[in-house]
Parts: C-alpha cells; sequence; structure tokens
C-alpha cells in the first residue's frame, strides 16, 4: 500500500502537488456527466509549482504553526498571519488599486509577497479565495503568475453563489499569483492567512491530475478506492509523507461525505467534504500516505 490513499464513497477527481517529506493540490470542471453514483474530484499538489506546505512527519498532521528564521535556519511549515485582504474586486473598495470584477476567460495578476505579513522572499502561500455574485456557473484557477495556466481549478461556483475554498499555491519570482475566471463576470475576494519559504520540507508543483472517475466508474455509496500518489504527477517516488490534495466531488446522486485517508491504515470517523445532492464542491485535503 506504499505512497497510496484511500477514498470513502463517491466519485473522484484528483490532481497532484507534492512535498519532500510531504505533499499537496486542486480540479476543474468538465462538460456535465450522467452519474450514476456520487462523482467527486481529487487534486494532488506537486513539488514545483505549488506552494510549500508542511505536515509532520509520522502523522501526517497539518503544521500550520508560525516558525521563527534565522540565517543559520530552515522553515519547517507554514508561518500563520492575521488573516488579512488582498484582492477585492467589488466597488466601493479604493484601496485595491481600482481591480474591478474579472470578465470571461480572463485573468489579474495579484501582488501577494511584501503584503500583509507576507516577507518578501515567501515562496508560497495559504490563500482565502471567495468569488461572489458570478453571472454565469464557472471557475477559478489561481497559480503562480508568468507561467502556463494548469487546466484545474481552484474553486466552482454556479451563477449568484458565494464560495469560498482555500488554496496553497506557490508564488512566482516576483511574488504573484495569477487569477483566472472561466465564464461570465466574477467578482472575487482573496485574504491571505499563512506563508511559507523554500525550505525543503513542501515542495511545491505545477497542478497535475491523478485521480478523475468520470473518466471511469464513479465511487458507489460506502466503497472505497486506492489513489497512487506517489511517482505521479511530479510527485516523487519517495520521501513522502504527505500530501495536499484539492478534493472536488461533482454531481453526487444524494447527501453524502468523503473520507481520504492513508491506505493500509483503519478508516478514520471523519470527513473531509460534505455535498448535497447535485452539488459541485471542493476542499483542501491534508493526508498522509500509505
Amino acid at each position: 500500500m506504499r505512497g497510496r490513499l484511500k477514498f470513502g464513497a463517491l466519485a473522484v477527481v484528483a490532481m497532484a502537488a507534492s512535498v519532500t517529506t510531504v505533499a499537496p493540490s486542486f480540479a476543474a470542471p468538465a462538460p456535465p456527466v450522467t452519474p450514476v453514483t456520487p462523482e467527486l474530484r481529487v487534486d494532488i499538489l506537486t513539488p514545483d509549482d505549488f506552494p510549500e506546505a508542511y505536515a509532520r512527519i509520522g502523522d501526517g498532521r497539518a503544521a500550520l504553526t508560525p516558525s521563527v528564521a534565522t540565517a543559520d535556519t530552515k522553515f519547517a511549515g507554514f508561518n500563520s498571519v492575521t488573516p488579512a485582504r488582498i484582492l477585492e474586486t467589488r466597488p466601493g473598495f479604493p484601496d485595491f488599486n481600482g481591480v474591478t470584477a474579472i470578465g470571461p476567460n480572463a485573468a489579474i495578476d495579484v501582488q501577494v509577497s511584501g503584503r500583509a505579513g507576507v516577507p518578501a522572499d515567501a515562496g508560497a502561500v495559504v490563500l482565502n479565495v471567495t468569488v461572489t455574485a458570478p453571472t454565469l456557473g464557472g471557475y477559478l484557477t489561481v497559480w503562480p503568475a508568468g507561467t502556463a495556466r494548469p487546466d484545474t481549478s481552484s474553486l466552482n461556483m454556479v451563477a449568484g453563489q458565494t464560495v469560498p475554498n482555500a488554496v496553497v499555491v506557490k508564488l512566482a519570482s516576483t511574488g504573484k499569483v495569477s487569477v483566472y475566471n472561466n465564464a461570465g463576470v466574477s467578482d472575487v475576494l482573496i485574504d491571505v492567512v499563512a506563508w511559507s519559504r523554500n525550505d525543503g520540507h513542501f515542495v511545491g508543483l505545477p497542478p497535475a491530475r491523478v485521480l478523475d472517475t468520470r473518466a471511469g466508474s464513479p465511487i458507489a455509496a460506502g466503497a472505497t478506492v486506492d489513489l497512487k500518489v506517489t511517482g505521479v504527477g511530479g510527485v516523487p517516488a519517495t520521501g513522502v509523507s504527505t500530501v495536499v490534495l484539492n478534493v472536488t466531488a461533482t454531481q453526487p446522486t444524494s447527501a453524502s461525505f468523503l473520507t481520504v485517508w492513508a491506505a493500509g491504515s483503519g478508516q478514520p470517523n471523519a470527513s473531509n467534504l460534505n455535498m448535497a445532492a447535485g452539488q459541485t464542491v471542493p476542499n483542501v485535503v491534508f493526508a498522509p500516505v500509505g
């Protein structure tokens, strides 16, 4: 079961981002399907284009605790900051450089480092991204500015919906991220909540999908599926203890939940993602690998 995860009940899509001693994730919408059972997307983050997220070796618990840096020390994880808004496209917020709602098939760049307590040499950040009042259903993608936009989504919405999601993303050398809106016109709010330096504990990767059950069979109620995460999607074959995933459920046939855990171990009495019938909903998941 080495390097594997288990998923409980639902169909799944997965994308990858990794960590050297640990790893992270994302997802994107696709043509409508007619599932016979709940469907779900899992996106895993991998080493080079995503953020540096750290999970404690051995128990896989995310360590979003502040660290103190000196010239001789490396960070072992993310440093939390007081949540601070760095983007607000709604009218009446002049402090955000007059940025307006993002139109269809359009993207904007957002400066992150050097603002809101994030140092100039930060390598990755944890953001709370919220879309509000979109005129059409669609998705947002957040990725390092100056690089090719990945074919994945960070957040999915329907017209008129206000929906947030946590996003762990590697910063460009300029300290910026890009935000893409695929359809309609959407107002976007971004708050920064934590940051990390490039220290080797977490290795960001370009988002890569490692599972999409829409291409095969959705996961039936009460069923599980093993997912190989090491050695795929840019995740190293060895030396990985944890991955950060963006798990998305789409078009479930009934209200349900999804649990992600290390293959080969007992299923925990917990859920990582909850959904209503027909809903498309994502969540970031830190999970140890088997």
